[in-house]
């Protein structure tokens, strides 16, 4: 999670797209991508929860992450799912609140 949020900060969506899986990766415009992540200036992140599930290959991050996008302060709070795929993290869905 702290890696994604390090990728959005220097707008490497390449980085992004390498971390994702599933319906995630298959709705992911790269270039759309890149032309909105530099609209935005990421401030905080701030990991609220961390979850495992028993099979100790689906993970949850609960996180609240603060930006600037045309100097308006915004908050984004999602609860991500990530899969683990050969020793990797990948984010495949989340959860806006």
């Amino acid at each position: 999670m702290r890696s994604r949020y390090s990728a959005y900060c220097l707008h490497n969506m390449n980085y992004i797209q390498k971390t994702m899986r599933g319906e995630a990766l298959k709705k992911f415009n790269l270039v759309e991508s890149l032309s909105s992540a530099k609209k935005c200036k990421w401030i905080s992140l701030k990991i609220l929860n961390t979850s495992i599930e028993k099979s100790s290959s689906v993970g949850f991050v609960e996180f609240i992450a603060e930006y600037s996008s045309y100097g308006k302060l915004c908050t984004l709070h999602e609860k991500s799912e990530f899969h683990l795929l050969n020793g990797q993290w990948y984010y495949v869905d989340g959860i806006t609140s």
